[in-house]
């Protein structure tokens, strides 16, 4: 007999002979997790509770001896309808939890030039995985598992199979892009029901002693993983109780009622053979035994993988496991903790149980009862609900003829309950009418608002919550980038300021000191409106430059077009860096530097260098190497100020630099001018000439101010730089 995926004969597998000390690893895995399951196990069955109740399965109970969802038995007149209240309220605290993207900053450690360069090619990098792993959506996934179960997981591991793009140079010289196998760091979003941990009283995931992954895998991926061990590995026949857990909550619909099935669980090729096995990744902290930690996989009775240190060096981390998590509650002293939905589930139920007995009520006033006395010999069936119907009946003296009941008028005691329960239900959200956008019972806008930030500050806390696990998230992936990518590959990224940006990354450009600090958001208003008004009172005060100067409403028009600010932070520090950049090539490179270019923003360079001329170490540099950033300096000068440069090159004994001529235009010789009938030529005609246009390579670079006898000299920048 054959597997469906691997079409290997399961009595052709070889027999695993573990040895001693294997078989002692084995049963430190298998012993965790028999301890895990029992600890874990008073807390499933709310867990299906509820994801019924999300789903609208609100008279679904848990059956503690079947360990099963169960519909308890009722009369046949008893009405069950969900009326579902927790939905609305879920899905409003989820809006609040991803309305703010929080994105991963890295900010550099030192002031040094190359540090910060490092880490804002570390943030672009982020920015790439970001993207590449879909992180906004996982995160998104992770937090309906934090909803129903209290806990959603990302797990970070390394996959080798995946492609990366690498630039190199053909025959001919030109640059070529192709795909490798280079390997990539792979997300996983995962519930409770795949984790298992050591003490239940620690809160904090990265505190526990050890904790364990139980996944379901196909027997292909363990033996590409584990191409060692993976050979000795057969698929199993019965899966456990825990993974029928996790199978069953996701066969969980509105069209079930238990949820649960033989098969619910159940991994099996197209001819019903297994195809699959438990896979039990145990990680142990690090302590005095195992300094870097402890990491064992087995797989149905086979050790897969072991070693004495905890994957991908973690080990010096708060939390030294490749995974976070986000929690729905913090609770002290308790790791499975309760959700917000657990606690709605009661007034949940007793506001469907008093909803259905009005509407039972109401069908009996609907459709009266009639007394009857037996001496009427009414034929069954005469009375219907037809009108204008004629009934016969034996008439008897002394005894009424046929009356209709109704039920007494509902007391208004049940209004009021329906009403309580309500607000029960938004109290213990916190997700009042207003906030979610309906008209609630405040009086006034202001009112309104004041309730939203309230809303917003109970729920901050744990927004905050799930922020900082993803700072921890965005360190541990710098981690794995620093670790594993040694090989330059192509990266494409969209940055804040819209720009497509590609550039060859590596480990070589990540800064491992670097703090990530993660915003959560934007600091601009939400409404396209009130970004554009902000844009324009920022302009009108004077933050981006004169208001009167069209390149400042070239900006401004074009930042709200786009929506963000960043294109012109951008801007503003591209001459900076340079100038800074250009500060350490005149310490540590022999290379002389570029000189400057005719549109730098030379105040800026001047500023930036003549701050290096006043550092301590300044003086102790080579004389050459002073006298070129001196020579440099004064290139600036000259662009700003021409007799302040003169001034200045005095009192050092340079020469006052000459900036770039452009070529003088040919000039037809007197003699072929005579008696002869020339071709126009190019240049201007001979003799005196009042002011020329600029030549057009000068036209064509947008340097209009400065003309042909100067080049790019005093009289094209003094007038618009003094």
């Amino acid at each position: 007999m054959a597997t469906a995926d691997t079409d290997i004969k399961l009595d052709q597998i070889p027999p695993y002979l573990p040895s001693a000390e294997d078989q002692k690893r084995i049963a430190k895995v298998e012993a965790f997790f028999t301890k895990g399951c029992a600890i874990r196990k008073p807390h499933e069955g709310q867990w299906f509770i509820n994801g019924a109740m999300i789903r609208g399965q609100q008279w679904l109970q848990w059956d503690e001896l079947a360990n099963t969802l169960s519909l308890p038995p009722a009369p046949r007149h008893r009405v069950r309808r969900s009326f579902n209240l927790i939905l609305p309220k879920v899905q409003a605290r989820q809006a609040k939890f991803l309305k703010n993207r929080p994105h991963p900053e890295v900010k550099a450690a030192t002031t040094d030039i190359k540090d910060i360069l490092d880490a804002r090619m570390t943030t672009k990098a982020l920015d790439y995985l970001w993207r590449k792993l879909r992180i906004e959506e996982r995160y998104a996934q992770g937090l309906q598992w934090t909803t129903t179960t209290g806990h959603g997981y990302l797990w970070i591991s390394w996959d080798p199979s995946k492609l990366g793009r690498v630039q190199y140079q053909d025959e001919a010289g030109q640059k070529q892009v192709k795909e490798a196998k280079l390997g990539d760091i792979e997300l996983e979003v995962d519930g409770p029901f795949s984790l298992l941990v050591d003490d239940p009283a620690i809160s904090h995931l990265g505190d526990q002693p050890a904790i364990m992954r139980v996944k379901l895998r196909p027997l292909t991926y363990v033996r590409e993983r584990f191409s060692e061990a993976g050979k000795f590995v057969k698929p199993e026949a019965d899966e456990d109780q825990s993974v029928h857990y996790e199978r069953s909550l996701a066969a969980l619909n509105s069209a079930t009622t238990t949820g649960f099935g033989e098969q619910a669980g159940r991994k099996q090729g197209t001819q019903g053979e297994p195809t699959h096995v438990i896979v039990k990744e145990y990680l142990e902290k690090p302590s005095a035994h195992y300094p870097a930690g402890c990491y064992i996989v087995v797989g149905n009775g086979v050790l897969l993988k072991t070693q004495d240190e905890l994957p991908y060096e973690l080990s010096t981390m708060p939390n030294p496991y490749p995974v976070v998590d986000f929690p729905d509650l913090s609770a002290a002293g308790q790791y499975w903790i309760t959700t917000i939905v657990e606690q709605m589930v009661p007034p949940q139920r007793q506001y469907n149980v008093l909803r259905c007995k009005l509407e039972e009520h109401f069908k009996v006033a609907l459709f009266q009862k009639l007394l009857v006395a037996k001496q009427h010999m009414i034929a069954p069936g005469a009375w219907t609900d037809a009108p204008g119907e004629l009934v016969e009946y034996v008439a008897h003296p002394g005894i009424a003829p046929p009356q209709a009941w109704s039920p007494p008028p509902l007391a208004g005691d049940i209004w009021r309950a329906l009403d309580i329960l309500r607000g029960e239900i938004d109290a213990i959200s916190h997700i009042y009418p207003e906030a979610e956008g309906q008209v609630g019972q405040s009086k006034s806008g202001f009112q309104t608002n004041l309730l939203q930030e309230a809303t917003d500050a109970v729920h901050g806390p744990a927004i905050r919550t799930h922020e900082l696990a993803i700072e921890e998230l965005s360190f541990k992936l710098r981690h794995m980038m620093q670790l594993m990518y040694d090989i330059p590959r192509l990266i494409a990224i969209t940055s804040h300021d819209d720009q497509v940006e590609a550039f060859e990354f590596s480990n070589r450009d990540i800064d491992p000191n670097a703090d990530i600090i993660v915003q959560a958001g934007s600091g601009l208003p939400t409404l396209k409106g009130a970004r554009i008004q902000m844009a324009l009172e920022l302009r009108n005060a004077g933050v981006f430059g004169n208001p009167q100067d069209p390149e400042v409403n070239r900006k401004v028009l074009s930042m709200l077009e786009m929506g963000e600010f960043g294109n012109l932070y951008a801007d503003s520090r591209r001459d900076e860096e340079r100038a800074r950049l250009e500060n350490v090539q005149f310490v540590e490179s022999n290379e002389p530097v570029d000189p400057p270019l005719f549109c730098d923003n030379h105040n800026i360079h001047y500023t930036v260098h003549t701050d290096d001329l006043k550092s301590p170490d300044f003086k102790t540099r080579p004389v050459e190497r002073q006298q070129a950033q001196l020579e440099h300096i004064l290139v600036h000068m000259v662009y700003i100020n021409p007799a302040a440069a003169g001034q200045v090159a005095a009192i050092y004994g340079l020469p006052v630099p000459q900036l770039p001529q452009p070529p003088m235009p040919p000039q037809v010789p007197p003699e072929q001018g005579q008696g002869q009938q020339q071709p126009p030529q190019a240049g201007p005609p001979p003799g005196p000439q009042g002011p020329q246009p600029p030549p057009p390579e000068a036209a064509a670079s947008g340097n209009s101010q400065f003309n042909s006898a100067f080049g790019f000299g005093a009289q094209g920048t003094e007038a618009g730089m003094m």
